[in-house]
């Protein structure tokens, strides 16, 4: 309902429509969406390598594809999550604390490496963002949670020292044998920083596909040559449809999309996010094919399997 009246309240759905059977644009968006999808599921890989477990690519795009399916079955980017967790842990009993913290510090280097993108990108279009009282404040909260962020990393990375500096309530949870589990999983990736620094390049390199297919559809849906505002805008929307505190799904991005673009003179902006939904669904459709054909279990390797196989080669 959110959407049918945000797309009505605009532009219509006829203009939508000329866009959508557009072939050409719609080659060159999915195109970008399957690249950003390789680029995810190479991340995931990375990170599970830096927790001393084996991720083949292959196994990680179907992972990632089964969470594009769920993404779009459950508002916001927490069916996706769950999705991931579940196969991960279904076939590989015993290690669902890891693998959970896996899936944390996965999606935590991708929202920090969103909102440096923002920061890079506010920069790039510092006249705007300055002249803008919304953009102003939604920069300074996006620099203020990239602080706070790496603050608690680091924190956690020195954790084997906090519970003798910490009250005895709270030092009392660092001794929780899941806890230790957990903090032990964030030392072993937070410990290979080639590890951490390269899902973090590997994870920009996904968000400027993402940029790339914004300037794309941008310069389609507004008939004017690309510009960097068109990316920074569409990130800042996204966090609307991110952020687990807002409801996300169908209809919020569309909303967020087209009030963020109506400050800035653009009208219309609810179809950059509807092309990109478009571009995505074959690749949500696969993901239903492996969910209903039962192709989503996961087989990993652990530290022992790698030490292995470094010995024979």
């Amino acid at each position: 309902m959110l959407l049918y009246y945000v797309v009505e309240a605009t532009q219509g759905w006829g203009s939508i429509a000329e866009l959508v059977f557009d072939g050409r644009l719609l080659s060159m968006l999915a195109a970008l969406a399957f690249a950003g999808l390789l680029i995810e599921a190479f991340r995931l890989t990375i990170v599970c390598r830096g927790e001393e477990t084996r991720l083949p690519v292959s196994q990680s795009i179907r992972l990632v594809l089964l969470g594009t399916f769920f993404n779009y079955i459950v508002p916001g980017g927490t069916g996706g999550d769950a999705a991931k967790l579940y196969y991960l842990t279904v076939g590989n009993r015993g290690k669902g604390v890891e693998m959970a913290t896996v899936l944390v510090a996965d999606r935590t280097i991708a929202f920090v490496s969103l909102l440096l993108m923002i920061l890079v990108l506010a920069a790039v279009n510092a006249p705007v963002v300055a002249s803008t009282v919304l953009l102003r404040w939604v920069v300074s909260i996006v620099f203020l949670a990239v602080v706070a962020i790496s603050t608690l990393t680091w924190l956690l990375l020195r954790s084997h020292a906090l519970p003798q500096t910490l009250p005895r309530v709270v030092a009392g949870v660092f001794r929780n044998r899941w806890v230790r589990r957990a903090v032990g999983a964030v030392h072993r990736i937070g410990s290979r920083r080639v590890v951490l620094w390269g899902a973090v390049a590997v994870s920009l390199c996904g968000h400027s596909m993402v940029a790339l297919m914004f300037l794309v559809s941008g310069a389609a849906v507004f008939g004017a040559p690309p510009t960097a505002i068109v990316p920074l805008l569409g990130f800042v929307a996204l966090l609307a449809n991110a952020v687990p505190i807002t409801p996300g799904g169908i209809g919020v991005g569309e909303g967020a999309f087209e009030v963020l673009f109506r400050l800035v003179g653009f009208s219309g902006g609810s179809r950059l996010i509807i092309l990109w939904r478009v571009a995505t669904l074959p690749l949500a459709v696969v993901g239903g094919i492996l969910y209903a054909t039962g192709y989503g279990r996961i087989a990993l390797a652990d530290n022992a399997s790698l030490q292995s196989e470094s010995h024979g080669t």
